[in-house]
């Protein structure tokens, strides 16, 4: 598998570059970020510290594994989002539940373990409302569900 290198424009105009597919590690280090801590899906960490999370595939944050070749999207998932989103539109035009999830694949990379990068003010507050928002809320919530359409491995 060969690699690519991609780089991501952060506020002031820093330029961090690293090779693709990128292991958790490779990440951080790029963006001159050192890991505190590792949580498994669905646990709030221990700090309300402001920082930097990764939602990766991964067991190990130093190596490239448990990619996935395709998105697997829970087709109930979607059909709920739509039904809770009846604004919800693609190009301006109101979806099937086939044309989202087209559309949500599409964004998927196949080689690599790392699924969403985001910035918290409070990491366990933000990780916590991720377990329960609703899926299609506009905001974070009490329910206990993501925002985004589950993936199943």
């Amino acid at each position: 598998m060969g690699r690519v290198i991609c780089s991501l424009r952060a506020q002031g105009g820093l330029v961090y570059d690293w090779p693709m597919p990128t292991s958790v590690s490779e990440a951080f280090a790029a963006a001159g970020l050192t890991r505190e801590g590792v949580v498994r899906w669905g646990t709030r960490p221990s700090t309300s510290a402001p920082g930097v999370y990764a939602v990766a595939l991964t067991q190990s944050l130093d190596v490239i594994d448990g990619t996935l070749s395709r998105a697997s999207i829970a087709g109930d998932v979607i059909d709920e989002w739509l039904e809770v989103r009846p604004e919800l539109t693609l190009d301006g035009v109101r979806p099937t539940a086939e044309e989202l999830t087209r559309r949500i694949e599409g964004f998927w990379l196949a080689d690599e373990t790392i699924v969403y990068v985001g910035l918290a003010t409070s990491l366990s507050k933000r990780l916590g409302a991720y377990y329960r928002t609703p899926i299609g809320a506009r905001t974070m919530t009490g329910r206990s569900r993501p925002n985004a359409p589950k993936m199943r491995a």
